[in-house]
């Protein structure tokens, strides 16, 4: 259960900013901060239609006074709760204070221009840090553990920008950037550079996910999809509309993929992943914009339409490149002077792509969480609009108007449901985790990799669950499995990971397969107590004890270690046996096929006798050993 309840408030808008302690985070809470607390008779600058940032389909809306919308203004009453998610919570509270102080100036400058401050602003102003690491899905601050812990501390939630990102820099390449310099132009050259040296291969902590898919694609598509439910409640009577935006890249192209770019979809063999992490995420937002505005779902206001849309900020002088260049101080203020320095000579010659600073390059992405929804185009004309920024000569900082790079060509290939429905293995269609419904993800994608693979021989008997003798001898089958340890969870179900190996905690899954043996025996390891993850109901937090499986004993003579049991496979239970842990777990093949589990459509553990007239083992292929 919750430690509170979370107080619905009607005139509140929730707002949370992934990788908020600093770059563009820290400028889109600026932004925030600025627009949100104008008064109720001014409208805000970052939700005004710009010509420049309409389809060109709109592009005469816009001059045309029965057709062009008035800005909208925050009502008098409209307060913001803006949610900081990062990893430090040192690093939060000096973003958070940074926050504060310029804010507060920001306001005693208005007052000196005879600008009136929102009545009641300040005092319900909320800034607040919740701690995640993109790298985890897993763990006590993983992307799943804080998903539970915002839908238990906010009532909704709604502005959710995924602006958290990574690159796994190495350092520069100084002839390639002599080189493109001179060939592709200044401008060119530092914002869609070639010349930066990344690390090939680069793991997660827990060594299972590629790090730049995991932290630019898997987390974001992981968040969108938990808090879906929060965005749609956001009240109907705030001036805007829920919306999910993600932070991408000038360098996502499509060029950036290989050849076949779903069969290595963890990016671990790019010598360059940062850029095709990015347009990975493109096209998972693409899905995503389709699925959470399908017109067939939306019934009722539990269904709402969310929008999810891609922002390019451009380029702003930030500590992204730290890890590439150096960690003494010293080395790290010259290397951020030189960015800057940079970046304003381009913007200077008249780069579009250069607004040097934080809070400019954050206007396209508070453009696309504010302006009104008649300025957009719906998913099912155009799944992948994607504001720029245009940055001006002298700073007037402009938004634009783009879509992803070649989205139709990578439409037609599959790519965005793909990326999502196929390869997203954390989740499957309807929001559930696969990989929670026996261990979690490593589980379920080893199981499923050992399945196509190298399948094992037609198992020549399947235990009975315990204590069904009765149900058995009158109906000829067992009962199903209870709702809490594997199927679709009921309501308000948290997906356990507390003791997965994501975590970094001794899990016990499955870890062995079951097959019969020469003389019609098998074997079950002796008993251990190790955690068992499962989803259970009303947010409770469980570890059952279990024992994994081990090699199947093919020799009835072998000798067994205390507190192992065997017995024929005709020899019914008897009770006695001691199969503490979740039965269906230990009837479920390792190497089983995805036909024979239910796929990933479906439910990845479907129990094998769901259906009576079905051979329980069909589908499985035998093969010498």
């Amino acid at each position: 259960m919750p430690a509170h309840q979370p107080q619905h408030d009607p005139h509140r808008v929730v707002a949370l900013v992934t990788g908020a302690n600093s770059g563009y985070g820290l400028g889109i809470c600026h932004q925030l901060l600025s627009n949100l607390s104008l008064p109720s008779t001014v409208p805000m600058p970052a939700s005004t239609p710009q010509p420049t940032a309409l389809p060109p389909s709109m592009q005469d809306s816009i001059h045309s006074s029965s057709s062009f919308q008035p800005t909208k203004a925050s009502v008098p009453d409209t307060t913001l709760t803006l949610v900081l998610a990062c990893r430090s919570g040192a690093k939060a509270q000096e973003a958070i204070d940074i926050l504060w102080k310029k804010h507060r100036s920001d306001l005693e400058k208005r007052k000196k221009r005879g600008l009136a401050v929102k009545e009641g602003w300040l005092e319900g102003l909320e800034i607040v840090w919740e701690g995640v690491n993109l790298d985890s899905p897993g763990g006590k601050n993983g992307i799943l553990a804080f998903t539970e812990r915002v839908k238990d501390h906010y009532p909704h939630i709604t502005c959710l920008f995924l602006n958290a990102g990574m690159g796994a820099f190495s350092g520069i390449d100084y002839w390639k950037f002599t080189k493109q310099i001179f060939t592709d132009g200044m401008s060119i050259a530092l914002s869609q550079p070639e010349f930066n040296i990344e690390i090939k291969g680069a793991k997660s902590a827990d060594g299972e996910r590629g790090l730049v898919w995991g932290t630019n694609v898997l987390a974001p598509y992981i968040i969108a999809r938990e808090l879906l439910p929060m965005l749609r409640r956001s009240p109907p009577g705030l001036p805007f509309a829920p919306r999910v935006v993600y932070t991408s890249s000038g360098t996502a192209t499509l060029s950036k993929l290989n050849n076949h770019p779903l069969d290595d979809y963890m990016l671990l063999d790019y010598d360059q992943s940062y850029g095709a992490s990015k347009y990975m995420g493109d096209m998972a937002m693409i899905q995503l914009d389709r699925e959470f505005n399908d017109e067939t779902t939306k019934k009722d206001d539990d269904n709402r339409g969310v929008r999810v849309l891609t922002i390019e900020p451009g380029c702003v002088a930030t500590n992204f490149f730290n890890a590439g260049l150096g960690a003494w101080v010293w080395w790290i203020k010259f290397k951020w002077f030189w960015y800057w320095l940079s970046f304003y000579i381009c913007r200077l010659l008249g780069s579009p792509y250069h607004p040097v600073y934080a809070d400019q390059g954050a206007l396209p992405m508070l453009y696309a969480a504010l302006i009104p929804a008649a300025f957009l185009l719906s998913p099912s004309q155009v799944p992948a609009q994607k504001f720029e920024v245009r940055a001006q000569r002298w700073g007037n900082t402009k938004v634009g108007y783009g879509e992803i790079d070649r989205w139709e060509e990578a439409d037609g290939l599959g790519l965005p449901k793909g990326v999502a429905d196929r390869y997203l293995i954390a989740t499957i269609s309807g929001g559930l985790h696969a990989g929670q419904q026996g261990n979690d993800i490593r589980d379920l994608h080893a199981k499923l990799a050992q399945t196509i693979n190298n399948p094992l021989p037609p198992p020549v008997h399947r235990p009975i669950p315990p204590c069904t003798a009765t149900a058995v001898s009158a109906t000829g089958m067992p009962p199903p499995a209870p709702a809490s340890s594997w199927n679709t969870p009921p309501p308000n179900t948290s997906f356990l990971f507390s003791t997965s190996p994501l975590s970094k905690t001794n899990g016990a899954g499955p870890g062995g397969g079951s097959a019969g043996g020469e003389n019609g025996s098998f074997e079950v390891a002796h008993h251990v107590s190790e955690g068992w993850s499962l989803p259970m109901s009303d947010n409770a937090s469980t570890n059952l004890t279990g024992r994994p499986l081990q090699s199947i004993v093919l020799n009835n003579d072998q000798p067994r270690e205390e507190g192992q049991w065997s017995r024929h496979r005709n020899q019914e239970f008897t009770g006695d046996e001691p199969e503490d842990r979740p039965y269906h777990a230990s009837v479920l093949p390792i190497k089983a096929s995805p036909k024979d589990t239910g796929g990933f459509a479906e439910d990845a553990f479907k129990p094998l006798w769901e259906d009576p007239g079905k051979d329980q083992w069909q589908g499985f292929k035998s093969q010498n050993r």
